[in-house]
């Protein structure tokens, strides 16, 4: 509360939802997440109270408000003058209640525009001999950022037991962050580097190729660090593309993946 630098930061986006407002008596302000979006329209609110205020709740940005005094007091007061609270599953509406028991909260579950994920034959039958791969391989793929809740290396290691077992397996291992290194020594370390590939992170034109090409999509995100998978839209893009996919059984996911 002391901080003048946030205070500082919310009065300016004060000020400029107010400049864009202008004399309107009724004004809608969509918030994408309660801190500190929604906290700004929580306070416009206090000054205009015709004001509606709907923000938005993904998951993780509910979750991570419980680390700090002051995130947690921001989230409840925008939880509370919100119109109406919008969360992205269920799993998130519960957690946004737990935080705020007055919040007015609806599920949508978000979606794709399918037509980016359909590819034709020839593309998929190309890329999949880029990967050098024989007749019969199967091919797992995760696009996902790499950090301890994607686990990717249960991944690797559930490929490096298959390829133990005779199983001609490959794993395409798109994106990036604080666990490629881990992971790309984890590798090594089974024996299995040269089945496991590491793209980086890749553009969306990429994304859906790898998607249309691969035999099944893994994403089994577990609970970490206090965190959790909010939704997983890579789930609902793998779907598109008419890929099934293996989830978590924490978060979302068991919303976005028809088990």
């Amino acid at each position: 509360l002391s901080d003048p630098t946030m205070w500082g930061a919310l009065w300016r986006q004060l000020l400029a939802v107010r400049r864009v407002a202008g004399r309107r008596q009724r004004v809608r302000l969509h918030a994408l997440r309660a801190v500190s979006d929604g906290f700004v329209g929580a306070l416009y609110k206090f000054w205009r109270r015709s004001t509606i205020v709907v923000t938005y709740a993904h998951g993780e940005d509910v979750m991570i408000v419980r680390s700090s005094r002051i995130m947690y007091w921001m989230a409840v007061v925008t939880y509370r003058m919100s119109d109406l609270v919008i969360a992205n599953c269920n799993n998130t509406r519960d957690v946004v209640i737990d935080l705020c028991s007055t919040a007015r909260v609806s599920v949508i579950h978000p979606g794709v525009d399918a037509s980016l994920f359909k590819r034709t034959p020839e593309d998929v039958q190309l890329f999949r001999q880029s990967l050098a791969t024989t007749a019969g391989t199967f091919i797992v793929a995760t696009v996902a950022r790499m950090e301890a809740r994607k686990n990717q290396a249960g991944v690797i290691r559930a490929v490096a037991q298959l390829r133990a077992e005779g199983r001609p397996v490959i794993y395409i291992c798109a994106g990036d962050g604080p666990e490629k290194a881990r992971l790309q020594a984890l590798a090594r370390e089974l024996g299995v580097a040269d089945a496991v590939r590491f793209p980086g992170v890749v553009s969306d034109d990429v994304k859906s190729l790898i998607f249309a090409a691969c035999d099944v999509h893994v994403m089994a995100s577990v609970d970490a660090d206090g965190t959790f998978e909010g939704f997983g839209m890579v789930f609902i893009e793998a779907a598109a593309a008419g890929v099934p996919s293996i989830a978590g059984a924490t978060g979302g996911q068991r919303e976005a993946v028809l088990d």
